[in-house]
């Protein structure tokens, strides 16, 4: 640890914040495990019997729709490196549905791990 001269930035003019002052409790719930960066509304499908991790990962603010006696669809307003991460341990039982952006990075990192196996 180092400490610096420079003087701290108010939370509300960084970036991401929106201009907004700092509201812990959303930030947290927004940041799984501190994840930094842009948030965004993800949608994705996952297998019903993942429902308590997504729970436990996203809290209870979270929108459920098109349920089957399988899958289950979640919308979230979460970090999109969260997202991301939760999907890669996830892999076998969701789907991210949207942000397409995110569905197609998920799409690249998969395939790249594929092909390590392949070899």
């Amino acid at each position: 640890m180092e400490v610096l001269d420079e003087r701290i930035k108010p939370f509300n003019t960084l970036t991401g914040s929106d201009g907004r002052p700092l509201d812990l409790k959303e930030y947290m719930e927004k940041h799984i495990n501190m994840f930094a960066g842009e948030n965004i509304r993800a949608v994705f499908r996952i297998t019903k019997d993942c429902l308590s991790d997504v729970i436990d990962m996203f809290g209870k603010d979270i929108k459920l729709s098109e349920e089957t006696d399988t899958h289950i669809t979640v919308t979230a307003d979460v970090n999109n490196l969260a997202m991301m991460h939760f999907a890669k341990a996830y892999t076998p039982w969701i789907e991210i549905i949207k942000p397409a952006k995110l569905r197609e990075e998920m799409i690249d990192i998969l395939s790249a791990g594929l092909e390590k196996y392949k070899e």
